[in-house]
């Protein structure tokens, strides 16, 4: 596997992760209102299912950290350029990036492959996995 391709779609999910951490918390808030009001056999499921959804909580919670400090390790300019190209593309990512940089279209794509570059060694430590 290509340590620069798992990093990119890393990043892609950066978002939709961050806010399945907030759906998963609701869900277990509602699942433990659900456990207070059930009946014995309905309060083993609904327990089982919070148990199920907790450690995935667990998981996405451990994956943001490590996503945050692996980003974070990395200069202003590169957080801003994978996240106009992964984490918060839209349709103007590219032309305010390169307004932001001072640099022309071609110098973009150099920056995005020298920062997924080093966040990718950052994340995996260069190895190719």
């Amino acid at each position: 596997m290509d340590c620069k391709r798992e990093a990119e779609s890393e990043l892609r999910l950066y978002n939709v992760r961050k806010l399945s951490i907030v759906s998963l918390e609701g869900k277990i808030s509602e699942l433990d209102a659900r456990i207070d009001l059930a009946t014995d056999n309905m309060q083993e499921s609904y327990r089982y299912r919070k148990r199920k959804m907790e450690a995935q909580l667990s998981w996405l919670k451990r994956w943001l950290k490590g996503m945050d400090v692996c980003l974070g390790a990395l200069p202003e300019e590169d957080r801003a350029v994978l996240a106009a190209f992964y984490i918060n593309r839209g349709k103007d990512s590219i032309p305010r990036l390169m307004k932001k940089l001072g640099v022309c279209m071609s110098s973009v794509y150099r920056y995005r492959e020298t920062a997924i570059t080093r966040f990718a060694t950052v994340m995996y430590g260069g190895v190719q996995i």
